[in-house]
C-alpha cells in the first residue's frame, strides 16, 4: 500500500448559526496516499469545501485528528502552520485571487518572498519560469484585469507551484471559465501531477471532470463518506453514476442555476466574496472557537490565496518585485 500523505480520523466540523448547529462534516475517516490525483464531489453543503479547508490548514475541526505524513497538522503552533499553507501546500481557487495591482510576475513571487528563502533576482527568475511553464512567459508583465480567464487561472496554477508543494488543493479551478479553457486548465493539472511526486485533490460540481481526470472519487453526502472509488476515466455522466451508486448526490447544471449556484453567478461571486473577507477577519482575530459562528461555505482567502498572518509582510505592500516584469 502506498503511503499516506494525509489522514483523517473522525474529522467533525460544526457551524452555529444562531441556534442551530451545522455538521459541515460529520465524523471523516479518510486517506489519501502521496501521489494520488482525488477528486471530491457532492451537492453544495455536503462538505467539499469544509475538508479542503481542514487539508489546507486554513480550518481546525471542532473533532477528530488530521495526520500529514503521519504527524499530527493540529498540534502545531501558529507559525508552524503558516509554514505549512506556505511550502507544502498549494491553493487554486476558482475566483483566481490574484492581487489586482500585481503583475502576474509579482503575483507568483509573491509566495516566493514570504518564504524568505529567495533574494529578488531568485524569486523573479523562478516566477518567470513557473510563468513559461503555464505558456504565459509572454504576459508576465500584465495586471490581471489584462488577462483572460483562462490566463489568470494559469497565473494562479504558477502562483501555487512556486513553493513546489507536495500537496495541490483545487477549489472548482474551472467553475469561471467556458468549457474550452476548463479542458485545457484541467489539462494543465492533470500533466502537473503526472510529472511529479505532487498529490491533488480536486473539489468539483462536475462528475464527468472527476471521472475523466482524476484516479479516485470521493463522494460526500451531508458531511458524510458515501463513496469513494477508482474513477472511471472518461465516463459519460450517465456511466460515472449508475442508478444504485451514487447518483443524485451531485448537483445538476439545472439545479445550480436555479438557486443561484452555477459558475460564474454574479450573486453567488458576491457572497463567496463576502464569506472570504469573513474569513479572514477571523484568522485576523484569531483561532475558530470549536463551533465556531461562522459560514459553512468555502473559506477562500484574500491576498492571492495567501493567509494574512504568513509573514510579517503584507499582500498590499508587496511590490518589491518591481514593475519592469
Amino acid at each position: 500500500m502506498a503511503k499516506a500523505l494525509v489522514e483523517l480520523v473522525d474529522v467533525r466540523r460544526a457551524y452555529r448559526f444562531g441556534d442551530a448547529v451545522v455538521n459541515a462534516l460529520a465524523g471523516l475517516d479518510l486517506r489519501i496516499e502521496r501521489g494520488s490525483f482525488v477528486g471530491v464531489i457532492g451537492r453544495s453543503g455536503s462538505g467539499k469545501s469544509t475538508l479542503l479547508n481542514i487539508l489546507g490548514g486554513l480550518d481546525r475541526p471542532t473533532r477528530g485528528e488530521l495526520l500529514i505524513e503521519g504527524q499530527p497538522l493540529l498540534a502545531r503552533r501558529s507559525d508552524e502552520l503558516a509554514r505549512y499553507r506556505r511550502e507544502t501546500v498549494g491553493f487554486i481557487f476558482q475566483s483566481f485571487n490574484l492581487i489586482p495591482h500585481l503583475t502576474a510576475l509579482e503575483n507568483v513571487a509573491l509566495p516566493l518572498r514570504l518564504s524568505g528563502k529567495f533574494g529578488f533576482f531568485e524569486r523573479r527568475r523562478r516566477a518567470k519560469e513557473l510563468l513559461e511553464e503555464v505558456g504565459l512567459g509572454h504576459r508576465v508583465g500584465h495586471k490581471p484585469a489584462e488577462l483572460s480567464g483562462g490566463e489568470r487561472q494559469r497565473v494562479a496554477i504558477a502562483r501555487a507551484l512556486a513553493n513546489d508543494p507536495s500537496l495541490l488543493l483545487a477549489d472548482e479551478p474551472t467553475g469561471n471559465l467556458d468549457s474550452k479553457t476548463a479542458e485545457e486548465i484541467m489539462g494543465m493539472i492533470q500533466a502537473l501531477h503526472a510529472k511529479g511526486d505532487r498529490t491533488v485533490v480536486l473539489v468539483t460540481h462536475d462528475r464527468e471532470q472527476a471521472e475523466r481526470y482524476c484516479q479516485r472519487v470521493i463522494v460526500l453526502e451531508d458531511g458524510h463518506l458515501k463513496a469513494d472509488r477508482p474513477a472511471r476515466g472518461g465516463a459519460t455522466p450517465a456511466e460515472a453514476a449508475p442508478p444504485g451508486e451514487d447518483a443524485g448526490l451531485v448537483d445538476s447544471g439545472a439545479e445550480q442555476v436555479a438557486r443561484g449556484d452555477a459558475p460564474g453567478d454574479p450573486h453567488r461571486e458576491a457572497i463567496a466574496r463576502l464569506e472570504e473577507q469573513l474569513a479572514v477577519l477571523k484568522r485576523r482575530l484569531g483561532d475558530d472557537p470549536p463551533i465556531a459562528e461562522a459560514s459553512a461555505g468555502a473559506g477562500g482567502e484574500s491576498s492571492g490565496g495567501l493567509v494574512p498572518g504568513d509573514a510579517g509582510t503584507s499582500a498590499a505592500g508587496a511590490t518589491d518585485e518591481g514593475s519592469t516584469a
